[in-house]
């Protein structure tokens, strides 16, 4: 018997335990959290990528794109971290993200910079689990329509765009810091030949 996966959703990772703990250094003393996620909290701090002191953190997040941009050999010049904002859950809060996608991005992150409830996906083949015949597994719940991505200080998981995400609310007893990136494909795009379908600079 021969078994093999079609359309998998192809998710990336990478670990920089440094940049996340002078990342967390920075956010315990950023003044301008808001509450931006109304019912269910959630700190923010917008405009990261533009800030200097990130800068570093910008620069890591850019070489990782970079990674990605090759391994998919898409034809861009470049795929820009062009958009970065922090999130913070305090400890016992039950504070969360409700499941959401991020719109005009190509591939987005997100960076751990604490331990604490993970960041949930949500299967993109609605079917499989909603229009389709459902039998019961005596292995467990091996098809359900959520994956669980696990919170781990300098883990950064990067995932398509339009995929389905959000975090569980966080009753831990330790305050939960994350930061989400986005990125768009800069430069000339697409190429065919002698020429280009777009050209697009993309800054921060």
């Amino acid at each position: 018997m021969k078994k093999e996966s079609i359309f998998p959703v192809e998710i990336y990772e990478f670990y920089n335990k440094d940049v996340a703990a002078e990342c967390l250094k920075l956010f315990k003393e950023e003044p301008t959290w808001k509450n931006d996620n109304v019912p269910t909290g959630v700190k923010t701090c917008k405009s990261v990528e533009t800030n200097p002191k990130y800068e570093f953190m910008m620069d890591w997040f850019q070489s990782c794109f970079d990674e990605i941009a090759e391994d998919l050999a898409l034809e861009c010049d470049s795929l820009r971290a062009n958009k970065a904002w922090g999130n913070w859950s305090p400890a016992w809060s039950g504070w969360y993200h409700s499941a959401h996608r991020h719109a005009m991005s190509y591939y987005s992150g997100v960076f751990y910079l604490t331990d604490g409830p993970p960041t949930y996906f949500v299967d993109p083949v609605q079917q499989r689990e909603w229009a389709h015949l459902h039998v019961e597994s005596r292995k467990g719940a091996t098809t359900g329509i959520r994956s669980y991505s696990m919170a781990k200080p300098g883990r950064f998981v990067v995932f398509p765009g339009w995929l389905i995400h959000g975090s569980l609310p966080n009753n831990d007893p330790e305050d939960r810091y994350t930061v989400a990136c986005n990125s768009f494909p800069s430069g000339e795009i697409n190429h065919g030949g002698d020429t280009y379908m777009l050209k697009l600079e993309v800054s921060k």
